[in-house]
């Protein structure tokens, strides 16, 4: 049995791309670009559990990602 899995990539503006995959692909896209920010630890939202600390730059739920 052979799993095909696929993305598909277009230009939606000057700012972002537009990504259509697997929801697996999506949260391995999501998790690769995304960085801790500088002090997040010091944070209102991270001392109140609201964020973890992390700025993403794919957004998971729309498929998102900047181009630049």
């Amino acid at each position: 049995m052979t799993l095909t899995k696929y993305i598909v990539v277009e230009k939606k503006n000057e700012v972002y791309l537009k990504v259509e995959a697997e929801p697996s692909i999506k949260r391995d896209l999501s998790e690769y670009f995304s960085f801790e920010m500088p002090g997040f630890k010091f944070t209102p939202q991270y001392r109140s559990r609201v964020w973890d600390g992390k700025i993403r730059l794919f957004q998971y739920a729309s498929g998102h990602i900047y181009v630049g």
